[in-house]
């Protein structure tokens, strides 16, 4: 059978990556919101920043774009150390995780939306299809890690994690359908950071993991 050997080196240049992933994001946030003191981060989505019409595009869209590459080779390393282990339920979660972040990063880069807010054009529409994907995504990773954690026995601090951030996210993704417009900036963030905050609790518990083969076919149980 054959066996990939991660070394730790690569371990933890992985997780890494996954701690880089949270500082773009929030950096092009912090950026987004010095340089455009008009943005109103309670009432405006965090889209509205590399929107198309947006004054700051340029300044920002870059390092957006930086989260969504160093994301994407965090969940590629979350599944080289992590699949074929535990459980099926475990390792699929490792493949939707990647997927999310894939999604993400070249979803948002090719249909930006076209203005701050939605005005319905084509880009618009694919950035809200795009949305979705991610948003489904991540609840279905969120639940298998949850469950397949639980059955597994390990990992609990980052089991418990999962079923924190899926209930945040769930809760977030609500609230936006239902609160006013003058705060869906404020709720479509308690999806968005509570997410971030599970990348860091996901890149601490890989830089922590040891040397380890990764088999690339599914455990039985």
């Amino acid at each position: 059978m054959y066996k990939f050997k991660l070394r730790r080196f690569w371990i933890r240049g992985f997780a890494i990556c996954g701690f880089l992933a949270v500082f773009m994001y929030f950096s092009h946030i912090i950026v987004g919101n010095i340089l455009y003191p008009e943005y109103n981060p309670l009432s405006q989505a965090v889209s509205d920043l590399t929107a198309l019409s947006s004054p700051i595009r340029q300044q920002v869209a870059w390092i957006s774009n930086l989260y969504g590459v160093f994301s994407t080779i965090f969940a590629a390393g979350l599944f080289l150390a992590y699949y074929g282990k535990l459980n099926k339920l475990v390792s699929i979660a490792t493949i939707t995780f990647f997927l999310m972040c894939f999604v993400s990063l070249i979803g948002y880069s090719l249909f930006p939306l076209s203005a701050e807010g939605y005005l319905g054009t084509f880009t618009d529409v694919m950035h809200m299809i795009v949305t979705a994907s991610v948003v489904l995504l991540t609840i279905a990773t969120l639940s298998l890690f949850s469950i397949g954690l639980f059955k597994s026995g390990e990992f609990k601090v980052l089991m418990l994690s999962s079923i924190i951030c899926l209930f945040m996210m769930m809760t977030g993704s609500l609230m936006t359908a239902f609160v006013p417009a003058n705060i869906f900036g404020l709720a479509e963030r308690v999806s968005l950071y509570s997410l971030q905050v599970y990348f860091v609790v996901l890149a601490l518990t890989l830089f922590q993991t040891p040397e380890t083969d990764v088999k690339k076919s599914l455990p039985v149980s």
